[in-house]
């Protein structure tokens, strides 16, 4: 951090796995959460590099931590591993690009792939893990062999896109293929997103998931204040669920707050305090003003 701020570079968050020390402060630079936190920080504080400092960790660590890393467009350097700062051979202060023989822990073997030519040129190939920092790797090494199509298949669809985009620039002549049909046969509803309209999908998702998750607790706490089980919210959530299949959010919303009900939602509002009664007044408001009840 010290050998950063003296050069080019300026720390604004660290990551760490450890409970203990997130919140905690090092060199004044600010624990803000674990490996999983890593994509939101990057939009939070608008980071643009990624520096994997942990020379220490295994390569199943190191490899986990790349792929999350990879779903971000920030470039990735990683330090040196603890063999060789042991064996002097290289500086902790020397930082580089991630490499195949930094996420295998072991040195790389180099594959003659000219000799396995023939099994490449002209035929269809599929790469399975291929939005991984290793399988990604493989499909640019085999798009130089003039293969007829590439299909790429990951469970990250957010690396598998990437790539995607990439081959199609560097290698317009090879059919990388993505799996849509596979899709299909999953799902009749199959949509192509970007990566900007990703970030939107995501922020949704915030709302429509993580938020609404997040009511459920605040709803269960209430229940528990009086002994009463979550399971009995839980036909009410499954009709509201059904609702937006059929009819927009909108049009499905109810409650005091649409009928602006000042009544009912000042009795409510006294019966809550704290974080619970702001987050409920502001909800109403919200709603109120989404449907214009003056």
């Amino acid at each position: 951090i010290r050998n950063a701020e003296a050069g080019d570079r300026r720390v604004v968050a660290l990551i760490d796995d450890d409970k203990g020390k997130i919140g905690r402060t090092a060199y004044g630079i600010k624990v803000v959460g674990n490996r999983d936190y890593i994509p939101l920080a990057v939009d939070k504080y608008d980071i643009d590099e990624i520096v994997v400092a942990i020379p220490s960790a295994s390569k199943k660590t190191i490899s986990e931590i790349l792929e999350i890393c990879h779903e971000t467009k920030c470039k990735i350097k990683i330090m040196p591993s603890l063999i060789d700062l042991i064996d002097n051979k290289i500086s902790v202060n020397a930082l580089r690009d991630v490499q195949i023989e930094d996420l295998l822990g072991r040195d790389q073997v180099e594959v003659d792939l000219k000799s396995i030519t023939g099994y490449l040129s002209g035929h269809v190939v599929m790469v399975t893990g291929g939005g991984g920092s290793i399988g990604s790797e493989l499909v640019r090494q085999v798009a130089n062999y003039g293969p007829r199509r590439i299909v790429v298949v990951d469970i990250y669809e957010n690396s598998t896109f990437e790539l995607g985009q990439e081959m199609r620039r560097k290698f317009p002549d090879t059919d990388i293929e993505l799996l849509e049909e596979l899709a299909h046969s999953v799902s009749q509803k199959v949509f192509h997103i970007d990566s900007e309209k990703r970030k939107s999908l995501h922020l949704a998702a915030v709302f429509a998931c993580n938020f609404a998750n997040h009511c459920y607790d605040l709803a269960a706490q209430i229940l528990q204040q009086h002994n009463i089980p979550f399971e009995v919210m839980l036909p009410l959530i499954d009709e509201t669920a059904r609702k937006v299949h059929t009819l927009s959010p909108h049009e499905a919303q109810t409650g005091p707050a649409v009928r602006y009900d000042k009544r009912i939602i000042e009795k409510q509002e006294n019966m809550l305090t704290g974080d619970m009664k702001e987050i409920y007044h502001l909800m109403s408001q919200s709603i109120h003003n989404s449907h214009d009840k003056l």
